[in-house]
């Protein structure tokens, strides 16, 4: 994959019209690599393990342009699985028990619990992810990854209209992929359990 600078450039300006600043800390990563990265080392500790450039020094200082301004949302995987218990902790199954509520419906599966025991930072990752695109669809905005980053996965709020170019564009520049997180085909939260408000035809007896 070719590298087109000028095209992350332009993403640049997409992401943040009215900020040129952060125009400039890219086409600086860009024309001045070593020194870049130098100073970065030495405001994030997570960047100490770099020895040089790499090819992709330019799309890491977008992030960080972003996350300076306070736009990136990083997790790490201690990050999300820091409220689960460690193989030396015992299990909590009414925590498992509520997650595999809001995951299946209503219906408990103790298969999704043992996928969960697998592979907890996966299945935490896909519930907020679900949560937090339906909750911002209705304001008009989407949820989008930033790869590659230094963290299990790095996410901005993009407005809908700007969203496919923005991706299109980090995709012409090769440095790096933005993807747009699908928006979940279920609803987040399953319906109320079986009551008789919630039967159309229910009608109570002192309206009757």
């Amino acid at each position: 994959m070719r590298y087109n600078p000028e095209k992350l450039i332009e993403l640049t300006r997409c992401l943040l019209p009215e900020d040129p600043s952060l125009v400039e800390e890219v086409r600086f990563s860009i024309q001045n690599p070593r020194v870049y990265l130098q100073y970065y080392k030495q405001k994030r500790s997570d960047w100490k393990e770099f020895r040089r450039p790499t090819n992709h020094l330019p799309w890491l200082a977008l992030i960080n342009g972003l996350h300076d301004r306070n736009l990136i949302f990083e997790f790490s995987d201690f990050d999300i699985c820091d409220d689960l218990p460690t193989p030396k902790e015992p299990r909590h199954p009414i925590r498992a028990k509520r997650r595999a509520w809001v995951i299946k419906e209503g219906r408990w599966s103790a298969e999704y619990a043992w996928e969960q025991e697998k592979h907890p930072s996966t299945a935490l990752k896909e519930l907020f992810i679900e949560v937090a695109a339906v909750y911002l669809d209705k304001l008009g905005y989407v949820l989008c990854e930033l790869v590659p980053s230094y963290h299990l996965f790095t996410l901005t709020i993009m407005e809908k209209e700007t969203a496919d170019q923005c991706k299109e564009l980090a995709r012409e520049s090769g440095f790096g992929m933005l993807n747009i997180l699908p928006h979940p085909a279920k609803p987040v939260l399953p319906p109320c359990p079986a009551h008789p408000a919630n039967d159309p035809g229910f009608r109570c007896s002192l309206f009757s």
